[in-house]
């Protein structure tokens, strides 16, 4: 519960500080309003959960909010944004599961000491560098594909914002809430 309550606290001073990453967040701007939408039954849901969605979704607001105003993305550009995100988070997660994967298998590996297979090893050891091209060569394609329609500034106030979120973040779910320095992403100039 006091994790939970860090958590929160910490989104909230990222979100208040206009830094919260695409990568963890995938809602663009609030839609235009027009009729309500159509809410259907679904199966209870975990109390805890039910708060982490509802948690996410606000995040989701709050950050395309802040993007928005602190990059200058019109209404286009976020939902270009919103959708070269998804897809490019996609590829970025199977690579994170299947670095997992190398990571544990390594680990026993390492914990199995003599009785450990040494090709095993060196295999796991070589798909774990090919990967760490795999993640350049996709960041890589993901800004060819950003600058397709955000200016030079934009990607790398976007850049910017996402490094500062992914550390926010991270650090408050090691515990260390209050961290992390002041934002760097500046105010938009008039």
């Amino acid at each position: 519960m006091i994790r939970a309550v860090l958590l929160r606290g910490g989104l909230c001073v990222a979100i208040a500080a206009g830094a919260l990453p695409a990568q963890a967040i995938r809602t663009p701007h609030p839609p235009a309003r027009g009729p309500a939408p159509v809410v259907r039954r679904q199966a209870p849901v975990d109390p805890a959960m039910a708060q982490r969605m509802e948690l996410q979704r606000q995040i989701r607001q709050e950050f395309w909010k802040a993007a928005k105003q602190r990059i200058g993305f019109t209404d286009e550009q976020m939902t270009r944004v919103e959708q070269t995100s998804q897809r490019f988070d996609q590829r970025r997660r199977a690579l994170g599961q299947e670095e997992r994967s190398l990571r544990m298998t390594l680990r026993n590996e390492a914990l199995a000491d003599s009785a450990a297979n040494q090709s095993t090893v060196a295999s796991v050891l070589e798909r774990l560098t090919a990967l760490q091209h795999e993640r350049i060569n996709l960041q890589e394609d993901e800004q060819k594909e950003f600058a397709e329609f955000m200016t030079p500034i934009q990607r790398a106030k976007y850049l910017a914002l996402q490094d500062q979120v992914r550390k926010r973040v991270a650090d408050i779910a090691r515990g260390r809430p209050d961290s992390l320095p002041v934002p760097v992403v500046p105010p938009n100039l008039p």
